[in-house]
C-alpha cells in the first residue's frame, strides 16, 4: 500500500505530454543534462528552467523546491533534447525548440512547441524548420516571435491569437544559428561561422540583414538592449563585444 501511495504522489507532480510510447524515467528531482533556459515567471514567485534532459521544471523561488515537472516528446537516446526556449509573460507562453524528433521526420525534427505553462497544455505546434531549432525569442511585447536552425534559417512568426503565423525566413548563418535577441522592430543573430547579423521586422517580416564579422568563429550569446542602442556578444574564447549597433552596421 505505502509503495502505491508513493508512487501517485511521483506521477502527481509530473505532466507528460504523450502517453503513446512510455519510457521508464529516474527522476533525481533536478535536472540531469545542460539547462538551455531560465526564466522567472508569476512576478518572480516562481523560476522556469528548461533542459536537454527532456524536461520543463517549475521551481518556487522562496523555498527553491521544485513544484512541478513537464515532460514532452520523450524519445530514446537524443529525441526530445531541448536546445532553446523562450518565454513571454504577457501570453504566458513558452516556445520550446531542439531536437524534437527522428532524423527522417524532418517536418517534425524542427518543429517549434508552445506551452501555456499556467495550464501545462500544449496551446499549439509550429512547422518549417526541417533540423533542430537552436534559438528561440519572443519580442518583448510579444508580437512576433524569432527561430533559427542549424541550417542556418532564420524564420520569422507573428502572433495571432493565441498562437504563432508564419510570416517569413531568410538564410541567416551559413553554418547554423546559434542565438538571437530582440528589441522593438529590430533582430539580433548569431551564428555558428562567426558572423552577426542585424535585421529589421516590417509588415513583410524579415528584412535583408547587415553583417558584422567582430568574431572568427562561433557566437555563443547575442544581446541588444530594449533601446537598440547596444549590442553585446560573445564570441571565441569567451571573448565578449559590446558596441554600438550604428558604428559596426548600416541599418539603424
Amino acid at each position: 500500500m505505502l509503495r502505491l501511495v508513493i508512487l501517485l504522489l511521483l506521477l502527481s507532480s509530473h505532466t507528460y505530454f504523450s502517453q503513446t510510447n512510455p519510457q521508464l524515467i529516474i527522476d533525481t528531482k533536478g535536472h540531469a543534462a545542460p539547462v538551455t533556459g531560465l526564466f522567472f515567471i508569476n512576478s518572480g514567485q516562481n523560476l522556469l528552467s528548461v533542459s536537454q534532459d527532456k524536461t520543463i521544471r517549475i521551481w518556487e523561488t522562496g523555498s527553491q523546491l521544485l513544484k512541478r515537472t513537464l515532460r514532452i516528446n520523450i524519445g530514446s537516446d537524443i529525441i526530445g533534447s531541448i536546445y532553446c526556449a523562450s518565454y513571454n509573460a504577457e501570453n504566458d507562453l513558452l516556445a520550446v525548440g531542439g531536437y524534437l524528433a527522428q532524423k527522417s521526420k524532418s517536418e517534425e525534427l524542427g518543429k517549434i512547441i508552445l506551452i501555456r505553462i499556467s495550464t501545462a497544455e500544449i496551446i499549439d505546434e509550429l512547422h518549417f524548420h526541417k533540423n533542430t531549432i537552436n534559438a528561440l525569442h519572443f519580442s518583448p511585447n510579444g508580437n512576433f516571435l524569432i527561430s533559427g536552425d542549424s541550417d542556418g534559417k532564420l524564420a520569422c512568426w507573428t502572433r495571432s491569437g493565441s498562437t504563432y503565423k508564419f510570416k517569413n525566413a531568410a538564410e541567416a548563418h551559413y553554418q547554423g544559428v546559434t542565438c538571437v535577441s530582440s528589441a522593438k522592430n529590430t533582430v539580433v543573430s548569431g551564428g555558428e561561422d562567426g558572423s552577426v547579423k542585424l535585421w529589421k521586422i516590417t509588415e513583410t517580416g524579415l528584412s535583408t540583414a547587415e553583417t558584422s564579422t567582430l568574431h572568427t568563429a562561433r557566437i555563443s550569446s547575442v544581446s541588444i538592449t530594449a533601446d537598440g542602442s547596444y549590442i553585446a556578444t560573445v564570441g571565441e574564447a569567451f571573448r565578449s563585444r559590446f558596441f554600438k549597433p550604428e558604428l559596426i552596421f548600416n541599418l539603424l
